[in-house]
This record gives C-alpha cells, sequence and structure tokens, in this order.
C-alpha cells in the first residue's frame, strides 16, 4: 500500500486530518491542542461517541524525543477508554524504550498504522492525499511554472524579427511534445477506463487494490512524463524566453492559461490548516465536503481532470511549435477532429 508521506506535514495539520477520520468512526472530536491548550495535560485531541461513553484521546508527535518522555506518561494517567499516541517518524532510543514499557496503557501509530486507518475509515480522503501528493503536486508546480512566465511575458517586449530556432531548441520542444503527448492519451485512457466502470460495490480488497493500481500508474506517468516535462518547461523559459513571450503575446486570451492557472490543491503539506480556515469562511467546519462523495467515482473524475491538464499542455507546447516553425502558435495546435501529422524535421524558413 502506498505510504502518506505524514512526515512532510506539520503536527497541526496531522491533528486536522486524524480529527477527520474520527468524526467519520461517528465520534464528536474537540481538539484540545487547537481550542484550549492550556488544558491539554499531555491530550491533543479528545473524542466522544455520546456525553455518557468514556472518551477516546490522541496524542500526536512527529518524531517523539527523550523530552517528549513526561508528555507520554502523562498521557497514559487521563481517563480514557483508549488511549492512541501517534507517532510518523521513528522515535528515538530512550522514547522507544518508554514506549516499549508502556504498551499495556497506550495503543501507538506509526507512519503506516496511520495510513491503513485512513484508508479503512476514510478511502477518499486517503486517496486525495495520495493523488495530490504524488501527481498533482509535479502538474501544480508545472502550471505555476507556466503561469508565472505568462504574467511575465504579457508585460515584455517582442521584437519584431521572427526567431530562428537552433536544433537544439527543436529538439527541445519534439521532446516536451512527445512527453504531453504520452501524458494526456495516458490521462484520457484512464478517464475513459473508470468513467465507463461500476466501483460502487466493491469490498476493502477490491478498493486497495484498485487505488494501489491506479497510484502504481500515475506515479509511472510521474516517472516518465511529469517530473521530465517540468524539466523541459524551466529549460525553455530559462534558455527561449523570446520564443515563449510570442506565444504568450499571440495566445493571451486562449482558454488553456485559465485552465492551467485554476488547479487548487487542498491537502498538500502546508495548506492543509489554509483549508480548513477557508472552509469556515464559508460556514462549513466539514472538511470532508472538499472530498468526492465517494472514491469510486474519484478515478474518473480525478482522470478526467489530469487529462483536461494534459490536454492544455499539450497546447503549450504546439504553440510553442506553432512560433518556432510559422511563427503563428495556432498553426501547430492539434486538437480533436482537425488532427494532422506534424512533421518536426520539415525544412526551415
Amino acid at each position: 500500500m502506498f505510504q502518506v508521506p505524514w512526515g512532510d506535514y506539520s503536527e497541526e495539520e496531522i491533528l486536522e486530518l486524524v480529527s477527520i477520520m474520527f468524526k467519520k468512526k461517528g465520534f464528536s472530536v474537540y481538539n484540545i491542542h487547537k481550542l484550549d491548550r492550556r488544558m491539554e495535560d499531555g491530550i491533543d485531541i479528545e473524542c466522544k461517541k455520546s456525553p455518557e461513553e468514556a472518551r477516546t484521546i490522541i496524542a500526536v508527535k512527529k518524531k517523539p524525543e527523550k523530552k517528549d518522555v513526561g508528555q507520554l506518561i502523562q498521557f497514559a494517567e487521563q481517563d480514557g477508554e483508549r488511549r492512541v499516541y501517534i507517532h510518523v517518524l521513528p522515535p528515538t532510543a530512550d522514547f522507544k524504550k518508554k514506549m516499549e514499557e508502556m504498551t499495556s496503557q497506550v495503543v501507538f501509530w506509526n507512519a503506516k498504522k496511520l495510513t491503513e486507518e485512513l484508508f479503512s475509515v476514510s478511502p477518499e480522503l486517503y486517496m486525495t492525499l495520495m493523488i495530490e501528493n504524488y501527481a498533482l503536486a509535479e502538474l501544480f508546480e508545472i502550471n505555476a511554472i507556466l503561469v508565472s512566465g505568462y504574467r511575465k511575458a504579457k508585460v515584455s517586449r517582442v521584437s519584431g524579427n521572427r526567431v530562428k530556432p537552433s536544433p537544439e531548441l527543436i529538439q527541445t520542444l519534439w521532446h516536451a511534445k512527445d512527453r504531453t503527448v504520452s501524458l494526456y492519451k495516458s490521462f484520457f485512457a484512464l478517464q475513459v477506463l473508470f468513467e465507463s466502470m461500476d466501483l460502487g460495490r466493491l469490498d476493502t480488497t477490491k478498493k486497495k487494490a484498485i487505488a494501489h493500481a491506479y497510484l502504481y500508474t500515475l506515479q509511472y506517468l510521474y516517472t516518465t512524463s511529469l517530473a521530465p516535462l517540468g524539466d523541459l518547461f524551466r529549460k525553455i523559459l530559462r534558455d527561449y524566453p523570446e520564443i515563449f513571450n510570442r506565444f504568450v503575446k499571440q495566445s493571451q486570451d486562449s482558454s488553456h492559461w485559465i485552465t492551467l492557472a485554476g488547479l487548487r490543491l487542498y491537502f498538500l503539506p502546508g495548506r492543509v490548516l489554509n483549508t480548513v480556515e477557508e472552509m469556515k469562511k464559508e460556514d462549513d467546519d466539514d472538511i470532508e465536503s472538499a472530498l468526492p462523495p465517494a472514491v469510486a467515482d474519484m478515478f474518473g473524475n480525478t482522470s478526467r481532470m489530469l487529462a483536461i491538464e494534459g490536454e492544455c499542455l499539450e497546447t503549450v507546447v504546439d504553440g510553442l511549435l506553432g512560433i518556432v516553425l510559422y511563427d503563428d502558435w495556432w498553426k501547430a495546435y492539434i486538437s480533436g477532429s482537425d488532427q494532422e501529422f506534424f512533421n518536426p524535421f520539415i525544412p526551415l524558413d
């Protein structure tokens, strides 16, 4: 099973995500760490299913050290039907020794156990975290590179002379074309596959298997297409700004720029707390409303979104090729029923 990169999240973010998990279990959750730190007594979260029932208490420490032993002892002494201590990075030797002495009083969850619990309780949140961390993060970075270049290009001046391309530039753009075509076609194939499947009645084992296969595919596409494409776009903007600027000047009103600028991520490390705060501003304190209603719908919806983003990236590369070959971004654009064979080796003027 693919593991959530818990170590990249802050303790406060982990607490928010753990709160969601226990809400899904049917608990009322009180984040003591966030709302009333004076009353912590080693406890970060208190959970109850009803006022009459005994509470479950939770403590979170990313990487427990010797200095945290006192908090663990204090935590173990608190009243509670169940005491869960979560650590997502390996503890120091001193703390680990104390853990081993207290296994009868406290349940310890490491990063692997936390991931397993998350998937069993909220596969939607698990998949959202995984997809954002292992696919969308790089796509978001590529979009940010292009949108930043777009903003600079809009206020820049371009010469009236057509830029004469070098063989290296043609090769760079053709590599980018190869990567974007592979990416778009792969995402589109995933979209067609999952939108044609009824996954609503799967048991947990089958959901795990499909989730693993889907994430493995995204990881493969990240390695073979997304990461190299990011490097290629950085090279284009760094080494050939005039080409990119001319492309922006001609295509600045095209809808693909709106799509590229519109990608939003909510659950990456560093973004969880902002997401929670934004939802509060909208009078919605249930972070789960930001998630898809069912994991069965996620695969098709995510693949559709990825296919749209992939098509936009291919449009950018086609536009750059159009500037290089024809000084017209639209002439090399290939889409839909108007597809044409593009030969990058035609003689250059």
